[in-house]
């Protein structure tokens, strides 16, 4: 009697820990959220794609907060699969900085959840001061206003 007793709460202990990890791997794959996009530069009216710049999605909880990030294709375009949760989503590429004063965008990712996003670049005041980039970009903001405004 003793040996079945011990033997049906073997079973139930096995049973129950392939039952947990089963449902843990199950919240896991459901526990997703995917952030989609361009990143372009955005100086004349219109925007060229930018390739090769990262995009980062920095999660907001304040105890082991992940970051995960990807590049641009070819043609700008940007996929990145993270966890369900809040975070601080931006571009980034030497040379460039954001068009605006917004550098990125805050959001709240629910299980299943996508959103796509729309990055504005420009090259960075810092980059090209009194180089050629630079007076090309000021020559062709003034005709931009000049004329098209």
């Amino acid at each position: 009697m003793k040996k079945i007793y011990i033997m049906s709460l073997i079973l139930i202990l096995l049973l129950t820990s392939s039952f947990a990890s089963a449902n843990i791997q199950l919240k896991k794959v459901q526990n997703q959220a995917n952030i989609t996009g361009v990143v372009q530069v955005a100086v004349t009216c219109i925007p060229d794609p930018l390739a090769d710049a990262t995009v980062k999605a920095e999660s907001l909880r304040i105890i082991n907060p992940e970051t995960y990030s990807t590049t641009t294709d070819e043609n700008g375009r940007f996929q990145l699969t993270v966890p369900a949760g809040g975070y601080k989503i931006y571009a980034e590429k030497e040379k460039y900085g954001p068009l605006s004063p917004r550098v990125g965008y805050y959001e709240t990712l629910e299980n299943g959840e996508s959103v796509n996003l729309t990055f504005n670049m420009r090259l960075s005041k810092s980059y090209g001061k009194n180089s050629l980039d630079l007076l090309i970009i000021k020559i062709l903001d003034y005709f931009l206003i000049k004329y098209l405004v």
